[in-house]
């Protein structure tokens, strides 16, 4: 007679413990969910892009949008001119002079503040070797520098 019993007893055992390591499970897959959740929430909060709907969304917040566009990467102006709302192409060209195609030669006037360097008489200069650069990289840092020469940076 204990045999039975024990083994119905054991049998219950192994169905509680069954059950509460599905109930551990489920706990376990809802944390990741949620953390899982939290993770694309936060990698949306960091994208730099923008879809359609949610500048729509914001414009219809009346909040304030930042809008950058990088010129090399569009491939027809023409095509984005008709998507985007003439509130954005308006601004555009109100700015234009700020997008413009060719870096003006030479430094911008001098402005009200001035700043200076203080040489210490008899300071030793550090005096060590330029970068090590494969030829390739040279000639292009040499091409970069006399570029800059002309404009007047330099």
């Amino acid at each position: 007679m204990k045999q039975p019993v024990e083994k119905s007893k054991l049998k219950e055992q192994n169905k509680k413990s069954e059950k509460e390591k599905k109930v551990e499970k489920e706990r376990g897959r809802s944390e990741n969910n949620e953390s899982n959740i939290q993770n694309e929430s936060e990698s949306e909060k960091m994208s730099i892009f923008a879809r359609k709907r949610e500048v729509r969304k914001l414009l219809l917040l009346k909040q304030p949008i930042l809008v950058l566009m990088h010129k090399e990467c569009l491939f027809e102006t023409n095509e984005i001119e008709n998507t985007l709302l003439y509130h954005v192409v308006s601004l555009l060209q109100e700015f234009e002079d700020v997008f413009s195609d060719e870096v003006p030669s030479g430094l911008p006037s001098i402005r009200g503040i001035q700043h200076q360097i203080d040489f210490v008489p008899e300071a030793k200069i550090p005096n060590r070797p330029a970068y090590r650069s494969n030829p390739k990289e040279t000639k292009e840092l040499q091409k970069q520098v006399a570029k800059l020469m002309e404009k007047g940076y330099i």
